[in-house]
């Protein structure tokens, strides 16, 4: 599979609060003080609605500096339920993610309850298969940059970018970028899901950090 990463045991992502609705187009995201809805491509009739359900103060996880790049990001997805510390006072910013916590993510957004599964990710790993989102393969595996995006795009429908659009991927590692990756990383870098190195690459086949999935999911909700 070309999204198929190494092994590793991984932890269940959080919860996030759901509302059912009757329509199924996609809609824009509208980010408040509150509640962010947004409801994706593949969705058959439910806006996820992610609400306040946590308080989130610096020094609450000791490994995540309050001027880190990602701290913004890191509070957004705890209090919004998203993502989970992987310990009371720990978050592990720079530890990797697994394609089952990306897949359950993507599959609660869209309003699935996950719960009562063989294992914690099992029915969002049907779930994901069932939307073409990802084949399910090696759920425990560590998730490259690239395998990430082409995960979340498949989510948002798969957009188009128009040759006229002006997308500029002059990264230095360009030619790093799988085929089957080309247009959702084009799109990632269209909306400003990804901006690239100081270095000037952009790392597709580099492992996507806890730090980077919550700035992605983060900018995905906001975009």
């Amino acid at each position: 599979s070309p999204e198929a990463a190494s092994k590793q045991t991984a932890a269940p992502v959080s919860s996030v609060a759901l509302s059912q609705t009757t329509a199924a187009t996609v809609t824009s995201s509208s980010v408040g003080d509150q509640v962010i809805t947004k409801a994706p491509a593949v969705d058959s009739g439910f806006t996820a609605a992610l609400a306040l359900s946590k308080t989130y103060t610096d020094g609450i996880f000791s490994d995540v500096a309050s001027d880190a790049w990602y701290a913004a990001a890191v509070q957004f997805v705890y209090e919004y339920g998203i993502m989970n510390g992987t310990a009371p006072t720990l978050f592990s910013p720079d530890g990797n993610t697994s394609r089952a916590q990306i897949i359950t993510i993507l599959a609660r957004l869209s309003g699935l309850d996950t719960d009562g599964g063989e294992t914690w990710f099992s029915k969002a790993v049907a779930w994901a298969q069932q939307n073409g989102v990802s084949d399910g393969a090696d759920p425990e595996g560590d998730v490259t940059r690239e395998q990430f995006i082409t995960m979340l795009w498949r989510f948002a429908g798969e957009p188009k970018i128009e040759a006229d659009t002006g997308v500029s991927m002059n990264f230095t590692d360009v030619g790093a970028i799988s085929e089957w990756a080309l247009d959702a990383m084009k799109w990632a870098v269209s909306i400003g899901l990804l901006q690239g190195y100081s270095d000037g690459s952009i790392k597709p086949g580099d492992l996507a950090t806890r730090a980077e999935t919550a700035a992605l999911i983060e900018r995905y909700l906001k975009s």
